[in-house]
């Protein structure tokens, strides 16, 4: 990594704005100057000494360090701009540096920097040191080497160490890492040292690493380059060679810092080809599987759209209060609610539809089956259900015909499996190329019937991870670092703006044209959090109509869900609207 020492100043244009933004600048507006470094300039372009801000404090040490530097002492606290090179090695300022592998700029803790430079190790960007390979093999073979060669020796839970004369006890440091001057002057765990004084293998290989991880033999430290894609492989063979299953289940609850390892390297489907592995042999059992959660949303969906297909008739995913109902009916209002199985199991619907004319279809049971639960629900096959509602569907007879085609395609798990994947690799996509063209998580969650919560844990890659491509994942990733260093600058610029003493309005227009369009309520919130210390209560709730008169003041969040016979005190001025109508025009704010 290059650290910029020297900037030039240059002003946003339509020729210049592409190149500047692949290159990690955020772009503002048209016409605005912005900081550049002397690596991305056109040669000859003036330049001045990038300087940080850095304060004296009351440690002698720390003072006398900049004094030798060169730099004046004022007084404890005094703020003075600093030269990056004369920066302490254990500064945490944010410095401006150029990554070697993408050749972007972007910002990153001076320490940092410094560590890396003097081990002379790689040091880039966050998202190009995932492509950074650090050969594990390489490092313990070379420690081997040293052992073998007696550079140092183990006597009992000690470690000598080879000196110019003679060995010499070299105790731990607070990080239990040992001082080895002849080998680069390196500090290296004493885990991994003992571990290798016990290797029974001459050289170390993939095979015998993963031997070792079988055995649960390796240093319980972290070993930075182990999790390679070979060595995924070699402990995939050996977990075969045991007559263990391959299938995700079984890997993701026995081996999950070996399934972690593959996420990172291939979707776990991509890396059984990879292997040589026929996937469906392993990946999806219908009959055996203990999470069919996946398989009840693909059929639920696939079953929607039929549905969908021959019926204006019924809303999908409709939300009342706090319950998410599968299907409405327009015309009667009646709610149904899909599963997968006639066995599949009802508690939950007892207290979540006590309220509502529910049905309660399945689509995997006797065709022929209705019944009326103990609650008064009516349970029954889908085709029951189609009867019923015959009078909304259009061709009924093609609609029951595609149905039972879809239950007969279910029985084959090498077939549900396929379309799953393509299902579920195919809607991962769509997220985040909705996400990335800018649409936001509620518009997204409309256009492919999912919650917005699902959407977000997509996004986030907290579901349906081994069908989300990691490059994907990365970038979405990297945007919302973006959106949330542009979201500070904003409110820095809205609070400077109301510190002197421009009204919201005008902040308002000045916003638009920088950072897009923002209400004037969230500028009040913004303006209104800033002047909240950190550590205070934010005092009591006040319900207001929109001319000012207070309309009922409640002394915590608790107390006005008990007032107002709420079931839940969480994100109260949210609940209150939703609940109870006379809230619906009525603004909340802290006292």
């Amino acid at each position: 990594m290059v650290l910029v020492i020297n900037c030039g100043l240059i002003n946003w244009t339509d020729s210049n704005k592409d190149y500047y933004i692949s290159l990690g600048y955020n772009y503002t507006d048209l016409g605005d100057r912005f900081e550049v470094a002397e690596q991305h300039l056109v040669q000859g372009q003036s330049t001045y000494t990038k300087l940080y801000l850095t304060k004296w404090i009351g440690r002698k040490k720390y003072n006398n360090y900049y004094i030798e530097k060169g730099y004046t002492f004022t007084k404890i606290f005094d703020e003075f701009l600093v030269n990056p090179l004369d920066l302490l090695p254990n500064s945490r300022i944010e410095v401006l540096s150029v990554c070697d592998v993408c050749n972007k700029a972007f910002n990153n803790a001076y320490y940092m920097h410094y560590q890396r430079k003097i081990n002379n190790k790689p040091d880039v960007c966050d998202k190009c040191r995932i492509t950074q390979k650090v050969n594990c093999i390489d490092y313990l073979n070379k420690l081997k080497k040293a052992y073998d060669e007696g550079m140092f020796v183990i006597d009992g839970d000690s470690i000598r160490v080879k000196g110019k004369s003679s060995y010499v006890e070299m105790p731990p440091n607070r990080n239990n890492q040992i001082y080895l001057p002849l080998l680069n002057k390196s500090r290296i765990s004493k885990e991994i040292l003992l571990f290798i004084s016990k290797l029974e293998y001459d050289v170390v290989t993939e095979e015998a690493l993963a031997n070792y991880w079988y055995e649960n033999k390796l240093p319980s430290v972290k070993m930075n380059g182990y999790w390679t894609l070979e060595q995924c492989k070699e402990c995939i063979h050996l977990i075969k060679s045991k007559g263990e299953s391959l299938s995700t289940l079984n890997i993701r609850k026995k081996y999950n810092d070996l399934y972690t390892a593959i996420r990172k390297h291939l979707p776990y489907y991509d890396f059984l080809l990879c292997c040589g592995e026929d996937p469906i042999h392993y990946y999806y059992d219908f009959k055996k599987t203990k999470d069919r959660r996946l398989l009840g949303i693909y059929v639920e969906q696939s079953i929607r759209k039929m549905i969908e297909d021959h019926s204006n008739y019924f809303d999908f995913q409709q939300k009342d209060r706090n319950n998410r109902l599968d299907i409405v009916n327009k015309t009667d209002k009646y709610v149904t609610e899909f599963k997968l199985s006639i066995n599949t199991k009802l508690s939950k619907e007892k207290n979540k539809y006590k309220d509502y004319n529910l049905y309660i279809i399945f689509l995997m049971g006797e065709e022929e089956f209705i019944e009326v639960t103990p609650e008064g629900y009516k349970l029954m096959s889908i085709f029951q259900w189609i009867h019923y509602n015959e009078e909304y569907l259009i061709n009924k007879e093609l609609l029951v015909e595609k149905l039972r085609e879809f239950k007969i395609k279910l029985q084959d798990p090498i077939t549900v499996f396929k379309e799953m994947h393509n299902y579920y690799t195919k809607l991962c996509e769509k997220v985040f190329s909705l996400s990335k063209s800018g649409e936001s998580q509620q518009e997204i969650s409309e256009k492919v019937d999912l919650s917005r919560r699902q959407i977000g844990r997509i996004l986030n890659n907290q579901t349906l991870k081994s069908y989300v491509d990691n490059d994907l994942s990365i970038d979405y990733k990297e945007m919302k670092k973006k959106e949330r260093e542009r979201k500070v600058e904003r409110n820095k610029v809205i609070i400077e703006l109301h510190s002197n003493g421009i009204k919201v309005k005008e902040i308002q227009e000045r916003l638009s044209k920088r950072f897009g369009s923002i209400s004037i309520n969230r500028i009040e919130q913004i303006i209104y959090k800033s002047k909240i210390k950190k550590g205070t209560t934010k005092g009591e709730i006040v319900a207001t109509d929109f001319d000012g008169n207070i309309l009922g003041i409640f002394s915590s969040s608790v107390e006005a869900a008990r007032e107002l016979n709420l079931s839940s005190y969480r994100n109260i001025c949210t609940v209150l609207r939703n609940e109870i109508p006379h809230y619906k025009k009525i603004k909340f704010g802290y006292a």
